[in-house]
């Protein structure tokens, strides 16, 4: 069966994530961790994206964006991962690629935004990786909690904003949101979206998005079609 087109439409938010090859651990050191994310950060200026969350663990990264324009992640992960595997392949002395075939994306109902920062925040303590989101250099908990970002800017969900009124309230909030963390089913949902690209939606949101996209956005019956 053909591979159905990637669903990539403008202001719209596109949670995407990468795996690296089998048995490589890209993101294990500091130095290039830092040299990612300082590439991400010009990437996402020069292509006008909003990063509102992101993480790197090992194996992978994961990022939640608004585009300005329908092909703009495309093109930001393509400049993104040109420049990165060039550099670094020279300071590893290695060669070959990095990332294993193509990074996954799906779109996101709004409804599902803040799941999908909180998803991305835990991920680290999920991994094993880290005791509580904050404490994880690589992901972007600490920023939402109160944390100056210095490696680069972030743009805050509307859900983000709706958490209450003040900084220091929203802070508290989304503390609370992590410490709450997700349900099986939340991350079992966000998974299967995202490896398989069926937008991350509910009805009355895919409905609207179906009336944008050409593509088809659920997957069909299985079995052959009734006869008519």
């Amino acid at each position: 069966m053909a591979r159905l087109p990637r669903l990539c439409l403008a202001d719209t938010l596109t949670y995407v994530r990468q795996y690296a090859v089998e048995g490589l651990n890209v993101f294990d050191l500091a130095e290039v961790c830092d040299l990612f994310l300082q590439m991400l950060s010009d990437t996402v200026v020069e292509h006008q994206v909003a990063l509102h969350a992101y993480a790197l663990t090992p194996g992978r990264f994961d990022l939640l964006l608004t585009p300005n324009e329908a092909n703009a992640v495309a093109r930001l992960l393509q400049s993104l991962g040109r420049r990165f595997v060039r550099d670094y392949n020279q300071r590893l002395q290695r060669q070959g690629v990095l990332w294993r075939q193509r990074y996954r994306s799906t779109l996101v109902d709004p409804e599902w935004g803040l799941v999908c920062s909180r998803y991305i925040d835990t991920l680290p303590c999920r991994l094993g990786l880290a005791e509580s989101p904050e404490h994880y250099l690589w992901c972007s908990a600490s920023a939402w909690l109160g944390e100056p970002n210095l490696r680069l800017r972030l743009t805050p969900l509307n859900a983000y904003w709706a958490l209450a009124n003040t900084p220091y309230e929203r802070q508290s909030a989304y503390r609370h949101c992590l410490e709450q963390g997700l349900t099986p089913q939340q991350v079992q949902r966000l998974d299967a979206a995202v490896e398989k690209s069926w937008p991350l939606a509910e009805p009355p949101w895919l409905n609207q998005l179906q009336a944008r996209s050409v593509r088809r956005l659920e997957p069909l019956r299985r079995g052959r079609p009734t006869k008519r």
